[in-house]
């Protein structure tokens, strides 16, 4: 019987040692776990927040070398500033011209925006306003309309003009929007 329990008592402390051995290893791997999880998870908050800086730098200096380098918008846009109706880049006009559109609310100040039509000198025709038909202090589109009167002279070809109203006169404020018009 002795032999049994000796026997049953060595098992039991081999069992035990196994069992310890185990279990503290366990504990060890999921505490390096842990800490490397939060570790890992540092790492990546700080590297997606340099990320997200970096992109945000980038995408903020090339917008700021597209405002250095032309304030004056010709190029498709999202949201195109003015919808001119009836009127195309080529169109031909002839005096007077009554322009109607839609405008976004931000380009009129006290109800306004400044029109200008040139010649293919750049040499001003006439300057005159687009009036608001509506609600202007939004940021969606506002009906606009316009009456120009106007003689060419000899010019065939010219330009019209629709400039943001600007009454600070700050040049990042300057933005334009311009149709190519044949004169009949």
């Amino acid at each position: 019987m002795k032999k049994v329990k000796k026997y049953k008592c060595k098992i039991y402390l081999v069992f035990m040692k196994k069992f310890t051995l185990i279990v503290f290893l366990l504990i060890l791997s999921t505490g390096c776990t842990k800490q490397e999880q939060d570790q890992n998870k540092e790492v990546l908050s700080d590297n997606s927040q340099s990320e997200i800086n970096t992109d945000r730098r980038e995408i903020e200096e090339e917008a700021e070398k597209i405002d250095q380098s032309n304030n004056t918008e010709s190029v498709e846009f999202e949201k195109a500033p003015v919808i001119v109706d009836d009127l195309e880049s080529g169109s031909i006009i002839q005096s007077p011209l009554t322009i109607k559109g839609e405008a976004l609310g931000i380009w009129f100040f006290e109800g306004d925006f400044p029109i200008k039509l040139v010649n293919d000198k750049d040499e001003i025709i006439v300057e005159s306003y687009a009036t608001a038909k509506g609600e202007w202090m939004t940021e969606e589109y506002v009906f606009f309309e316009a009456k120009l009167e106007f003689d060419p002279g000899d010019a065939q070809t010219g330009k019209l003009i629709f400039e943001k109203d600007n009454p600070s006169g700050r040049g990042e404020n300057t933005k334009s929007f311009e149709i190519m018009v044949k004169f009949k």
